[in-house]
């Protein structure tokens, strides 16, 4: 073991004082984090339209249903199988607790007819909403998957698209506004090197590493295969979209879904793929918070985990990856060299969570043959993102 206090000292003069919170009995606690920014959070354009004896009543009406709309959406991304619309409705005071500001756009007054119209952006406190969860025993997941690069491929005429120009599946995804969740997305770009090393056809028949391999390039780690198929209604039925759904990378084994989109008569193509898009994001979001649903209530399980380190700076660096991960309780320094790090985690949920947890940092636990404790093992980081 090499000197403790040497590489302590070289991590307080390194910018770690922020991580190493105080002196526990055994050894030395990290700071958890207490919640910044995340868009999981932050609800966006709800509209107002409301009318009332007065603007500034319908003004006050209008603000108040779309901050109970705005936490319904939020609870909505953490709560799994529709759990959000069974919430019971807060008390004003308690619902502006969670709020941490709200701004407006397009506002117009009427004059003298008691309209109110605008759009109402909201933003909640991360520590909030999760404390009212958590307080009331209620399951939500709060940890992320890593980013999934989307591949919408389309089955059309014996050909399969992807980078062509006229891959209208391609464009509807590009199209889809932004939704912040749990399971985040990016596009490709369908630059040179996606067209010349990824062919469509290879992407579909060669195994999953060869997709990961271009999902890392996109600072994904995991990648969701939507493989769609216009099938033209026979005797003037309307048109269906039927999609094929893989996701695979750390943690997401097996999971396979296959969604029918039924249009209607007249229905254009695009708004067809536009239904459709929306439709094949939700099983895996579903999926991802039913398997991470935690009820947050004591006790937290503990686990001794041996960490080899790659220097100071993936040190400080794993310290605050371990501090910012919602499934963690706490993490305490049992021992600590230069090449690795002895920590207990205290930990909320099932171990298998814990790893699902852990496998989105790049983390995976391993039972070590040479003593009681999990080796957690780091896996080389994936390339700078680039979101779609």
């Amino acid at each position: 073991m090499t000197d403790t206090g040497t590489l302590l000292r070289g991590l307080l003069t390194a910018g770690g004082l922020g991580m190493l919170l105080c002196l526990a009995p055994g050894g030395t606690a990290l700071a958890q984090d207490g919640g910044g920014y995340d868009p999981v959070y932050e609800v966006h354009d709800l509209v107002v339209d409301e009318t009332a004896g007065s603007e500034t009543a319908a003004k006050a009406a209008g603000l108040a249903s779309a901050k109970r709309r705005a936490l319904r959406e939020v609870l909505s991304r953490l709560l799994p199988d529709g759990r959000a619309a069974l919430f019971p409705e807060l008390p004003p005071a308690e619902l502006e607790n969670l709020i941490h500001g709200f701004w407006l756009t397009d506002e117009k007054f009427s004059r003298g007819q008691g309209r109110y119209l605008a759009r109402v952006n909201v933003r909640f406190r991360q520590d909030a909403v999760r404390g009212l969860l958590r307080g009331r025993g209620i399951p939500h997941a709060e940890t992320a998957a890593a980013p999934a690069l989307v591949l919408p491929l389309l089955r059309t005429g014996g050909r399969v698209l992807l980078w062509e120009e006229d891959n209208p599946w391609m464009r509807a995804w590009a199209a889809r506004p932004p939704r912040p969740s749990l399971t985040p997305l990016r596009l490709p770009l369908g630059d040179i090197a996606d067209i010349t090393g990824f062919p469509p056809s290879a992407l579909l028949q060669t195994g999953p590493q060869h997709r990961i391999n271009l999902a890392r390039k996109y600072g994904a780690r995991h990648v969701l295969l939507a493989v769609a198929e216009v099938v033209n209604g026979a005797e003037g039925r309307p048109p269906r979209i039927v999609v094929k759904l893989v996701m695979e990378g750390p943690g997401w084994r097996g999971f396979s879904r296959q969604i029918d989109v039924r249009g209607e008569a007249g229905e254009p193509l695009d708004k067809l793929l536009e239904a459709a898009v929306a439709q094949s994001v939700i099983p895996a979001e579903e999926d991802w918070k039913r398997r991470l649903a935690m009820d947050f209530q004591p006790p937290v399980r503990q686990v001794s985990v041996y960490l080899p380190l790659r220097g100071l700076r993936n040190w400080i660096d794993l310290q605050r990856l371990l501090a910012e991960e919602p499934a963690l309780d706490s993490v305490t320094l049992r021992e600590l060299s230069v090449s690795r790090a002895l920590l207990t985690l205290s930990h909320w949920g099932a171990s298998g969570q814990l790893d699902l947890a852990l496998m989105q940092h790049g983390l995976q636990l391993t039972l070590s043959p040479e003593n009681p404790y999990y080796v957690l093992q780091q896996e080389d980081p994936p390339a700078a993102g680039t979101p779609g």
